[in-house]
């Protein structure tokens, strides 16, 4: 059956991900309890569909692994704000649980948690810093002053705005929560940006929308509620 490939075949996928010396054909199929002659169509299959393997002669035997620069080479077009969306959804993909799938997205989501370093953290305050004079600025404005490659030194008193006060917010949020159902997360975000509303540091002339919005968190009025 076509599930059953694709099971299969993603079995295959994690096996070479793992193996960073290859594998053979013969313990594909071992570990996948299929024929020696589905395991090499599985090969096959997963080159043609574009998955960079090649084999080459190891002691005697055939091996099967990725290219060294494969995984150098992936994508990562992730923004802080999307990681940070793609950790508190992570109670979601639990439906996954049980299925082949499960121990990708797990191990994509312990990834995206250590990626939310004290750096990032630090890089985006001093880009919010940064940007802080020209918030209100048109692009013709701030050419006009800054040059036509803009602002390019940080001002004399570099305050971050609530953009970045609110991020560390859900961050420390994040980190609170841990890995723990939606509900229990999106508490941790309510608690964090109750604190922030009546932090005396919260003087950095938040919008009415964010405190509205972090009132009715107080008061217990959801904007949408959280379904089952």
């Amino acid at each position: 059956m076509r599930g059953d490939q694709l099971s299969r075949q993603w079995r295959v996928l994690r096996q070479l991900e793992v193996s960073k010396q290859g594998i053979t054909a013969n313990k594909i199929a071992e570990l996948s309890g299929t024929s020696l002659r589905t395991a090499y169509r599985d090969l096959d299959d997963l080159q043609l569909a574009g998955f960079p393997l090649y084999s080459e002669t190891r002691d005697g035997c055939q091996c099967w692994k990725f290219i060294d620069t494969y995984q150098s080479n992936l994508p990562f077009p992730f923004t802080y704000t999307e990681l940070m969306s793609l950790h508190i959804s992570r109670d979601l993909f639990k439906i996954f649980k049980g299925t082949v799938f499960f121990e990708s997205l797990e191990s994509l989501f312990d990834k995206v948690i250590a990626s939310l370093s004290p750096e990032t953290i630090f890089g985006l305050a001093i880009g919010d810093a940064l940007d802080r004079p020209t918030e209100f600025m048109s692009l013709k404005n701030i050419q006009s002053k800054y040059g036509p490659e803009g602002i390019q030194d940080l001002p004399e008193q570099a305050l971050y705005t609530d953009d970045t006060q609110m991020t560390m917010a859900i961050a420390e949020a994040s980190i609170k929560a841990g890995d723990q159902d939606l509900e229990t997360i999106m508490d941790a975000v309510r608690d964090a940006f109750i604190s922030w509303r009546h932090s005396p540091e919260n003087n950095r002339a938040p919008g009415n929308a964010c405190l509205t919005g972090v009132s009715n968190m107080e008061k217990g009025i959801h904007s949408c509620p959280i379904s089952a």
